[in-house]
């Protein structure tokens, strides 16, 4: 029962001390984002992706949580990302036109 408290206490103290470990940031920013917490999310996310900027999961988890806090232009941003990365995605090619018109109030 206490295992998922224990371990994001393990990979909040690997964060502090070796900055270059995108993966506890990683961790940290799934179990944000599982519990639905995506502002805490959001900068483990950012972290993890300037360390490991191929990860398509974790750009997705930051596009859907900046979306899920109304950061509309950031997460459209994102989203074109993932097309970029990903072309042919119809869900991610969807939501940078859906995202992108909420970012521009339409």
């Amino acid at each position: 029962q206490q295992q998922p408290d224990s371990a994001a206490r393990i990979y909040a103290r690997v964060v502090q001390l070796d900055t270059t470990f995108y993966r506890a940031d990683y961790r940290l920013a799934l179990g944000a984002y599982k519990a639905r917490r995506y502002a805490q999310a959001v900068p483990h996310l950012q972290r993890a992706l300037r360390r490991a900027p191929r990860l398509a999961g974790a750009r997705q988890m930051l596009a859907e949580s900046l979306e899920s806090l109304g950061r509309y232009q950031e997460a459209a941003d994102q989203y074109r990302l993932l097309v970029q990365e990903n072309p042919g995605n119809r869900r991610w090619t969807y939501k940078v036109w859906n995202v992108g018109n909420r970012a521009r109030g339409i």
